[in-house]
């Protein structure tokens, strides 16, 4: 939640694996899915990627 906001507004859910690439901190909602970014110039949070857990499998074993 808080996406296109000011960071410090912003509810984040555990954050975890943070990274820097450049002035945007990148941070793991793992929680909510979620790979957030936050804009260290603007102090703007946005989701980068957003995905849902698709549980699958092949045959009786790993594949």
């Amino acid at each position: 939640v808080g996406d296109g906001g000011p960071g410090l507004q912003a509810q984040v859910l555990r954050p975890q694996a943070l990274a820097l690439a450049g002035r945007v901190l990148l941070f793991a909602e793992p929680e909510r899915e979620r790979l957030r970014e936050l804009h260290l110039d603007t102090d703007v949070i946005d989701t980068a990627l957003e995905t849902y857990a698709v549980n699958f499998s092949i045959g009786e074993g790993l594949a």
